[in-house]
């Protein structure tokens, strides 16, 4: 869970705004369907927001004051 725990941290600072999973993925130096998979995880999670029409990510604002 560790290296869940850090993905979560480190995607919180990179989504204080909306970001677009490709922008996302070249900010964390990972691969578009590693990051994919993390997102997911983190939409399910109640971590992010996930925005439509453009599909962007966000961070919910309770995690981002933590």
């Amino acid at each position: 869970m560790e290296l869940y725990e850090t993905v979560r941290k480190l995607t919180v600072v990179v989504c204080a705004n909306p970001m677009s999973r490709d922008a996302i993925a070249e900010a964390l130096g990972v691969p578009k369907s590693a990051a994919q998979n993390w997102l997911d995880r983190l939409v399910a999670d109640d971590v992010l927001t996930k925005q439509t029409r453009p599909v962007r990510y966000v961070a919910r604002q309770r995690d981002l004051l933590a």
